[in-house]
This record gives C-alpha cells, structure tokens and sequence, in this order.
C-alpha cells in the first residue's frame, strides 16, 4: 500500500489518517520546509503535522484534518522563521482554541526544550547531529520506544544539551552516528565525561 500525496503536506495527511490520531492526546505541529524541529520530537511518539511554515494559509486539507481532531490539544514547534505567526493564528481559528508554541534561538535549544517538556524524568539521552538528518531520524523511534529524548547538538554546541543533561540527573545514554558527525570529545562534553572515558561502539561496515 503506497502512502503518498501531491506533496510532502498531502503524504504527511496521508500517513497521519492511516496511523490514527483518535488516542493522541496532542498533535504538534512543524515546518515542512526543515528536519531539525520534527527530528526533535520523534521521540515523543505524538502525531506531527507538517506544514509550510512560510505561508500565511492552511490548505483546505489541512483545515479539514485539524477540524476532525475533536479539541486535542495542539502545540507549534519552532519559532515564527519555522511557522509564521499568520499560520499560527489561522490554526487557532480553525481549532477554535490557543495553541502553545515550544521554542528556543536555536534547533539545538529547541530541541532541549521538547525534552524538558516531554522527558522531565528521563533516565536516558540520545544524541544526534544538528545539522544532517538521517542518523537521528534512524533513531527516532528508538528514543520513544526506550523513554528518552532526542537532543541535538554540534560542536561548540554542547553545552546547551548538557544543562539538560546536568538537571535532569542523566548519566548514560546513546550517541547515534560516527565520530565524522560527533566527536568523541563533542559527546563527552554533552554527557559530562571525563577525557578518559571510554565510549562503548556498536559500529557497522559493509
């Protein structure tokens, strides 16, 4: 069976009517046109609706999807560059509620906060690259299905996944990709490692 539409938004709809929504008690909301923000909330298992983040409209699809959630609670992520404030307010016009938006100057500030917002009492961290997509989409399902968030970081960024890290007590965790996409001494920094420590590999080759 092929899930598919005219464009990324129409295959999005597509797949979200075939999953279901009907026990989600939040749907959250992301820009279509970048991965960082709906890469973040992979790990949360909540239904993501993409949509053209730029535009001011909804599609007449779109509206109809929103229309059929029945009064589930909605939350925008990213800041207004990812979904405009004109889309903001033509998604609560059709909810016929307010919405809450989660996000920070930057996707790996973004990212943190998702985790504080769904994974308050984590015991576990995954880690991946802010600035490609594949090994954290990869990932995704894996933090969700092990509890955990999915932070993403880069070098010179670690200390805003760190904080995190520091307050909510976590002391293990998974890095997801090569040391080409994270250093050794990037993920260390995250987790708060000493130089010496060692980093246990699951690497695959061909």
């Amino acid at each position: 069976k092929r899930l598919a539409g005219n464009d990324r938004y129409l295959t999005n709809l597509a797949i979200l009517k075939e999953v279901g929504v009907e026990d989600a008690k939040e749907v959250l909301i992301s820009g279509g046109q970048a991965f960082a923000d709906s890469l973040s909330a992979s790990a949360t298992g909540l239904p993501i609706m993409l949509v053209k983040g730029s535009k001011t409209t909804l599609t007449e699809a779109q509206i109809e999807f929103l229309k059929g959630l029945g009064g589930k609670k909605i939350t925008i992520l990213g800041g207004n560059a990812a979904v405009s404030a004109e889309l903001e307010a033509a998604i609560e016009e059709v909810v016929g509620t307010d919405v809450e938006r989660i996000f920070g100057d930057t996707r790996e500030e973004t990212s943190v906060m998702v985790a504080e917002r769904y994974f308050g009492t984590a015991k576990l961290a995954f880690i991946a690259y802010s600035r490609m997509y594949p090994d954290g989409l990869a990932g995704g399902v894996l933090a969700n299905v092990m509890g955990a968030p999915l932070l993403l970081t880069n070098s010179g960024k670690e200390e805003i996944a760190n904080a995190y890290i520091v307050e909510t007590g976590i002391e293990a965790g998974y890095v997801l990709g090569g040391s080409a996409v994270i250093a050794d001494e990037t993920a260390k920094a995250v987790f708060g490692l000493s130089e010496e420590a060692v980093i246990k590999d699951a690497y695959f080759t061909e």
